[in-house]
């Protein structure tokens, strides 16, 4: 190692480190680690291609890619939102990705405030760990759109993906016609 004192270049002795393949940590890498580590909101160098809104028009309007959809009046939130049974190979989305859905925000369309489930109750215990990623495709200015996470209004860069902690409380509201579409990702270890 070599440090710098007053203009002088002093030479220090280095201790070298040994590893151990016995010694093992408990420490797992799962979500409660990751967003400890990197915050509520990680801004993933990832990206939808820029025709993704037709792209979602395209599936929207093929019923043999919808897994479920809900449609006007029948959920408090979003009046449209779709869950496909497909995702584009040309997004170069993980290969853990479970699903892809989106949801279209119309003016005064709102998403309640809840959190997301991330592990399973199983006679085996408690199993899984999974998190969401979300991508916002348009309208992300916040006089446009406004998506919050733990009480901070976030402000994404259109069509970049993020690895959301949504086990913290998340809304967002609409304010803007034609709308605001947001594709999310539910991704698990």
């Amino acid at each position: 190692m070599v440090k710098l004192e007053q203009a002088k270049i002093i030479a220090t002795n280095i201790t070298k480190a040994t590893f151990n393949s016995e010694v093992t940590t408990s420490m797992k890498f799962d979500t409660n680690f990751l967003f400890g580590a990197a915050g509520d909101v990680i801004e993933l160098d990832a990206w939808v291609p820029e025709n993704a809104i037709e792209q979602i028009d395209t599936l929207n309007a093929d019923p043999s890619k919808i897994l479920r959809s809900r449609v006007n009046n029948d959920y408090n939130g979003p009046k449209a939102g779709y869950e496909y049974n497909v995702i584009p190979e040309a997004w170069n989305i993980p290969n853990h990705t479970e699903s892809l859905g989106s949801l279209l925000y119309q003016k005064g369309d709102f998403l309640a405030p809840h959190r997301d489930k991330w592990r399973q109750v199983t006679p085996e215990g408690i199993t899984g760990d999974s998190f969401r990623m979300i991508c916002h495709l348009n309208h992300t200015n916040s006089a446009e759109f406004h998506f919050v996470v733990d009480g901070k209004i976030f402000k994404p860069e259109a069509r970049r993906w993020y690895a959301i902690n949504t086990r913290k409380v998340h809304y967002g509201f609409s304010f803007v016609f034609p709308g605001h579409s947001i594709l999310s990702l539910y991704t698990s270890s």
